[in-house]
């Protein structure tokens, strides 16, 4: 039977023996460190309950900022509520460089104008990849990152009592410029994926992923054919991603929030073309058991050319390669299909709200997807003046009561029928003019039917209008058709 250990003591994943107190009205100082053996977590803790019955806590802990990052991290990853392994690693490659740069100091002797000045050096220092110098300094946005950790790891220093004075408190935070992501405008959105279809197969679907469910790349390697994808209610699950550990391998693991995982409605057109590539991938798993007898195939949907699972960075560099290729803007990233993706379902998905987007996008916080959102430059020109345009009953007859003056794109939309010619609510105003009924959803097409009686019967030329109901012009090409015929407006007299 397994002895039951102390209060506040808990045995971590890794072996060892934790104790922790959370600051309270009981415990007024926060305590949280782990040991090699039992004894020593014992030991601590009787050590902290004396001092807390005698109110004779340490004011700092002595310990150099090299040692102290190490415990940080030893911290991180015996959380209860584990990081992802992906944040885990980001945090570890900046504080390497902050170990670096300051070494072993004495946390207690780093003060603000130290780390200033060690943000400073680090401002003027060469770019550096793959080991070499790549000409240049390091960007904004690694500075921005390293004084963010600097934050991190203060705060926790000081939430661990280790410091009575955070020194980042009164270091500036140095300014940095965040790169702008690039999406085309929504009426480009046909012809990107036009494009998109003549890419090789797994790279299509790959990108689909991105433009119909704005999965990110980590996303789209993670998909398992058999678990994630419902033909029957048309939708993906996202439930694991293909990231680096903290030791640079590639793994399977969750995604880095709850919010993460998700489902996503895919259309008709998606599932299509996953079929098609179904074929290709059934083929090349005969191909590598002839090249390999001993391979097994994995439940990922994506394949490396091992058989194992695919990488996200290769679907970035592909989509690279294919969008230089097409002419599409070059500027656009695979990431930045996902933000077009989110942009376009918050500016021209009426039907969904804000919230409903959050999920789409599976984050957990909704400004992050506020962020994500980009203007449009064509739907600013086009309607930001459109409330001082205002449509009302009087409009119809601003050339006096025996004259209706009717907006030629309501006409077009009764004579064909198709309301999302117009302003639903404009021509809602001359629907119910015109036959003097109430409009609501259930009476729409009949009312458009008599109304579409009445303005032939009076000017019988716009029935040369209803040949446009069945070309395959576009609602902007029909409109500027009808108004180069009959102008803005069409009056009929009462």
């Amino acid at each position: 039977m397994t002895k039951k250990l102390p209060a506040h003591i808990t045995k971590t994943a890794s072996g060892k023996f934790r104790v922790r107190y959370q600051k309270s009205t009981k415990f007024p100082i926060d305590y949280d460190e782990s040991f090699d053996t039992l004894d020593e977590a014992i030991k601590a803790n009787e050590k902290y309950l004396a001092k807390n019955t005698l109110g004779m806590h340490d004011e700092v802990k002595h310990i150099g900022f090299s040692d102290a990052c190490d415990e940080y991290l030893e911290w991180l990853r015996n959380k209860t509520k584990k990081p992802a392994p992906q944040t885990i690693t980001s945090y570890k490659k900046y504080i390497g460089i902050l170990k670096i740069a300051i070494g072993n100091v004495d946390i207690v002797n780093i003060n603000s104008i130290f780390l200033t000045k060690i943000l400073a050096k680090e401002k003027e220092r060469p770019k550096r990849g793959n080991g070499k110098r790549q000409g240049g300094t390091i960007s904004s946005n690694t500075l921005h990152h390293e004084y963010s950790m600097l934050s991190i790891l203060f705060n926790r220093f000081c939430r661990w009592n280790w410091l009575k004075i955070n020194p980042m408190d009164d270091v500036e935070e140095p300014d940095f410029t965040v790169k702008e992501v690039v999406v085309p405008e929504f009426e480009e959105l046909d012809d990107i994926k036009n494009k998109i279809m003549k890419a090789k197969i797994r790279d299509r679907l790959q990108y689909l992923y991105a433009l119909f469910g704005g999965l990110r790349a980590e996303e789209v390697a993670g998909q398992h054919l058999d678990r994630d994808i419902d033909r029957e209610r048309m939708l993906v699950r996202v439930i694991t991603v293909i990231v680096r550990d903290e030791n640079g391998n590639w793994i399977e693991d969750k995604p880095k929030s709850e919010s993460s995982v998700r489902k996503i409605p895919m259309p008709e057109e998606f599932f299509d073309v996953l079929d098609e590539y179904l074929v290709y991938r059934e083929n090349f798993i005969k191909y590598l058991k002839i090249k390999n007898p001993n391979y097994k195939e994995i439940p990922n949907l994506f394949l490396n050319q091992y058989g194992g699972f695919y990488r996200p960075p290769r679907i970035s560099r592909t989509w690279g390669e294919f969008r230089i290729r097409e002419g599409i803007d070059l500027d656009i990233t695979f990431h930045g299909i996902r933000h077009y993706y989110l942009t376009n379902q918050m500016n021209y998905n009426p039907k969904l709200t804000e919230r409903d987007v959050q999920d789409l996008a599976g984050h957990a916080d909704l400004r992050t997807t506020r962020g994500y959102v980009h203007a449009s430059k064509k739907k600013i020109e086009k309607y930001a003046t459109s409330i001082f345009n205002s449509f009302s009953k009087e409009s119809l007859f601003k050339n006096g009561y025996d004259v209706l003056t009717i907006p030629v794109e309501h006409v077009a939309s009764i004579i064909i029928g198709k309301a999302e010619l117009s302003k639903l609510e404009d021509l809602k105003v001359t629907l119910e003019v015109i036959s003097n009924e109430k409009v609501d959803f259930f009476n729409l097409s009949s009312i458009i039917d008599k109304s579409k009686n009445y303005l032939i019967t009076n000017m019988p030329s716009l029935g040369n209008i209803e040949k446009y109901k069945y070309g395959e012009l576009s609602n902007e090409e029909i409109l500027e058709k009808v108004k180069r015929q009959f102008g803005k407006e069409i009056q009929i007299e009462i």
